[in-house]
């Protein structure tokens, strides 16, 4: 029996929700009318199953033409994404699937920028000591030379920081006439974790700390696996529409991920 052509029913409501009901290139809200697309075109001889599917809108789908994507071309668009809104999203926020190289594709645009002149400084803030030296590590393999110690005089011989965000109290007065001084892109690794307190709940200082700290940065860098809080609280620097959800400028979901193979599949032991 020849491999049918075009998506049943039941395999476009499965592709709509496991997009959250958005497309998996853009983000955009799904209209009616979007389409379920092949990952690698049928033309080419891509199958129809939910493996190679994926829900895109209308414009998405016919700007992609019959490009086959190898396993991390979500990086390049990420990045050619963030060189494009420079002037117009001071605020970007990437939702990628754990272990999908958010942290390599950040630093692909801080590169980027550090060397054209557009950042002269990088601020990265993790969620934990280890992950402060796993990015101070990575970093380098680009180039990108971060300290993790107390700000001061030696910052000039590297070309930036990467604290974390327990550590931002005592780093609140260095952190801001760093931004005041330089042109600072500042990265948030896993920025939920700095979520404002929800109404009648204690206030979190992490968050607090951080719109002080980074008030005066050129541009911030929002990076996270889970793009929301079960508490409620709103998280700093992000945009929320008028059902506040927040808004997600690059979404790479686990079904895409699987898909291209960014990552393997969840087995169980």
């Amino acid at each position: 029996m020849a491999e049918p052509r075009r998506f049943n029913s039941s395999q476009r409501m499965a592709l709509y929700l496991n997009a959250d009901g958005r497309c998996e290139k853009c983000g955009v809200e799904l209209e009616d009318g979007w389409h379920a697309d092949h990952i690698v075109p049928w033309s080419v001889g891509g199958p129809t199953n939910l493996a190679n599917g994926q829900a895109l809108c209308a414009e998405c789908n016919l700007k992609k033409g019959t490009n086959v994507d190898n396993p991390y071309a979500w990086q390049d668009e990420c990045v050619d994404q963030m060189i494009q809104t420079r002037s117009t999203v001071p605020h970007f926020l990437a939702a990628v699937t754990p272990a999908g190289g958010k942290t390599r594709m950040s630093l692909k645009y801080a590169a980027a920028g550090l060397a054209d002149g557009t950042y002269t400084k990088v601020a990265v803030v993790a969620p934990s000591v280890n992950l402060q030296m796993q990015w101070r590590d990575t970093a380098a393999m680009f180039g990108i030379q971060l300290t993790t110690r107390e700000l001061g005089g030696n910052l000039r011989d590297f070309r930036g920081v990467v604290v974390t965000y327990q550590g931002l109290g005592s780093l609140v007065s260095s952190l801001e006439l760093m931004c005041a001084r330089e042109r600072v892109l500042v990265i948030f690794d896993e920025t939920h974790h700095m979520g404002d307190a929800p109404s009648g709940a204690h206030e979190r200082p992490w968050a607090n700390h951080a719109k002080q700290a980074f008030r005066r940065a050129e541009r911030i860098i929002l990076l996270t696996g889970t793009p929301w809080r079960s508490d409620g609280g709103a998280i700093p620097f992000c945009r929320y529409d008028d059902q506040s959800r927040r808004v997600c400028d690059y979404r790479l979901s686990y079904g895409r991920a699987l898909r291209r193979g960014v990552v393997r599949p969840a087995v169980q032991s």
